[in-house]
């Protein structure tokens, strides 16, 4: 494939990220797609390609189109973290999300950093780990950005009644069964 790709792996998310196809080069694309399990694209930028070719793949195409250099709405952030936590990687950890942008260094990469700092990663650790696969990636403004985003995922207590008075709460606190009388 003519189109480099990077895949970014942190716990349980993988992304794919790289820069826009083209109807010439889709058919690779989509075949490096299927390489990587990929079952959801995130589209980040105007359509340059046909979509059906992706949906005859078994591909789900989420259009997230926001202006290059910038950073993205609220609404594709909502989105974007709703679209993780329905993730099941229980049925399969390789799985991958691709994202693109069109040249693959700025809208791309800034949503996969949202969702590694939604997973417990510091913006500094997300851009390194980011700069260290995609040379270049993410502009000034969408640094900025990262450096003072906060992780918004609601982070819910899960108790359950085990046996008496014992009792657990799942991700991501631990055991609070030393706590009660």
């Amino acid at each position: 494939m003519s189109l480099s790709s990077s895949l970014i792996q942190y716990k349980e998310l993988n992304f794919l990220l790289c820069p826009s196809p083209t109807d010439t080069t889709l058919s690779a694309f989509i075949k490096t797609l299927k390489e990587h399990d990929v079952t959801t694209l995130i589209r980040c930028c105007e359509q340059s390609y046909s979509d059906e070719p992706l949906k005859k793949a078994g591909i789900t195409l989420l259009d997230y189109d926001y202006p290059d250099g910038d950073v993205p709405p609220e609404r594709l952030i909502e989105s974007l973290i709703t679209l993780l936590g329905q993730k099941n990687v229980s049925v399969n950890p390789k799985e991958a999300i691709c994202i693109h942008c069109k040249s693959g260094l700025g809208r791309g990469p800034l949503l996969a950093a949202i969702a590694l700092i939604e997973r417990g990663l510091s913006a500094k650790e997300t851009v390194d780990m980011l700069r260290g696969k995609i040379r270049g990636c993410i502009n000034s403004k969408q640094l900025a950005y990262l450096y003072s985003y906060k992780a918004r995922r609601k982070r819910s207590i899960q108790i359950t009644r085990l046996s008496g008075y014992r009792l657990f709460a799942s991700f991501p606190f631990r055991n609070f069964s030393s706590c009660l009388p």
